[in-house]
């Protein structure tokens, strides 16, 4: 797995997605009544997106957000060849002072980071975003 090209569907399956972040949507989900396609998620600090196209697989609503563009573009890239509907809509920047970029304020139900807050420098601007 290069994290200089596009994902393969064999890496999305071996990524070693946190089971902790299954088991709270699966939590908020069943106390909210909903189906795992109306909780909408947001991996902060998403790379290329392995982490949102394992949570799309298991039926969830999954964007994800990060600094690197060139990351993103090879995210958005998979998310083409799989014939992602909401491709161009699935990933999105993170600016120079940790805002999301194209994304509504107060739009998803549960936000998730996994390896990426100890690399933050201004971890208030985070918080506030988030």
């Amino acid at each position: 797995m290069s994290k200089f090209q596009s994902p393969t569907i064999d890496d999305v399956r071996s990524y070693p997605l946190n089971p902790e972040i299954t088991r709270y949507l699966e939590r908020y989900r069943s106390a909210r009544g909903l189906s795992r396609d109306a909780v909408r998620t947001l991996d902060w600090g998403c790379g290329r997106g392995e982490a949102v196209a394992r949570l799309l697989d298991e039926g969830y609503d999954a964007m994800g957000a990060d600094i690197s563009q060139e990351a993103l573009g090879y995210g958005t890239q998979y998310f083409r060849n799989i014939g992602d509907a909401k491709a161009e809509e699935r990933l999105h920047l993170i600016d120079s002072q940790s805002r999301l970029i194209s994304a509504e304020a107060a739009s998803f139900d549960y936000i998730f980071s996994q390896t990426v807050l100890e690399h933050v420098e201004h971890l208030d601007h985070v918080a506030a975003e988030l």
